[in-house]
């Protein structure tokens, strides 16, 4: 039983929450803040990986002669 009324109460205390932080423009300022820089953070790995690999292969073709 105790167990249940725990659950219950972490429910209604999570819909509060997420209702009221919902509702709050600087709390969506900083969930949109917090998106954009993982997005240009995610664009700009992206591209160092890519730079690395065009870095690698251009390696191993100077080493090997050339490829296919």
């Amino acid at each position: 039983m105790n167990a249940f009324v725990s659950r219950v109460a972490n429910w209604l205390a999570n819909e509060v929450i997420v209702k009221n932080l919902v509702k709050n423009k600087q709390f969506q300022n900083m969930a949109m803040r917090t998106h954009l820089k993982v997005e240009k953070t995610k664009e700009t790995a992206k591209q160092g990986l890519e730079e690395a690999a065009q870095a690698v292969e251009q390696e191993v073709k100077k080493d090997f002669g050339g490829g296919p």
